[in-house]
């Protein structure tokens, strides 16, 4: 069964037949799909874990789990009940001599300060759609521009210079924002993400609606205040 379902196509590189997916030693890979099953099957990829933490464990068909943390392959799934010596070789190269301690990532919690609705794009495939919450998360790297959507994905949007980069289990992508008036979209990769902008009134009525901007706005200053303006 493993024989049929997971391949070795060199060094570092597993690819699981069944479930048309790439993986190497951070994890699954969407460029190593792409290139070992095409464009289609890293698409569905990159729409899979796109707004989700880098997967730091990952099961293959064949039943194996692999521990990015540990470096290690185990038999029988989430019980490892042995570890895999030729599957650890193959993605991590050789075995550790010592343990690797696993590390644990905990996501500082912040009350959301925004209620939206979003909708999530692949090129015209619609992949998510309804609320969200926007908020900012302060973390000893910087600031966060977090877009929580109510099924658990997570769109975290971190300035780097002038430019606005977005980072999760698909890797780190250039973020573009626009300004459409009643919502405001990021583009990145083949994505985009739409959320709603809040209402504004017209005169200071609660109720009012935002004219729509057809121009976009770029990442620069217009785009801080942007920002600013949907994230409080």
């Amino acid at each position: 069964m493993a024989a049929r379902a997971v391949d070795f196509p060199r060094a570092g590189v597993i690819c699981d037949a069944p479930r048309q997916m790439c993986f190497n030693r951070q994890g699954p890979s969407i460029g190593l799909t792409r290139f070992y099953d095409g464009p289609s099957a890293s698409n569905r990829l990159l729409a899979l874990l796109s707004g989700s933490p880098p997967q730091r464990e990952f099961q293959l068909s064949s039943g194996q789990l692999c521990d990015v943390n540990q470096q290690l392959c185990w038999d029988g799934g989430w019980r490892r009940r042995t570890m895999n010596p030729l599957l650890s070789r193959q993605i991590f190269g050789p075995l550790p001599t010592s343990g690797t301690a696993m590390g644990t990532a905990s996501a500082l919690q912040v009350p959301p300060a925004g209620e939206r609705q979003c909708k999530l794009m692949q090129r015209d495939l619609n992949v998510l759609n309804g609320p969200c919450r926007l908020y900012r998360q302060n973390e000893t790297v910087g600031q966060y521009y977090v877009v929580k959507m109510d099924n658990g994905k997570i769109y975290r949007f971190q300035r780097r210079a002038s430019q606005l980069v977005l980072s999760d289990a698909t890797g780190s992508w250039p973020v573009f924002i626009a300004d459409r008036g009643n919502a405001v979209q990021f583009r990145w990769a083949n994505l985009l993400l739409e959320v709603s902008r809040p209402r504004q009134a017209r005169g200071g009525a609660p109720d009012g609606v935002v004219p729509p901007t057809l121009t976009p706005r770029s990442t620069g200053e217009n785009g801080q205040d942007l920002l600013d303006n949907i994230f409080f």
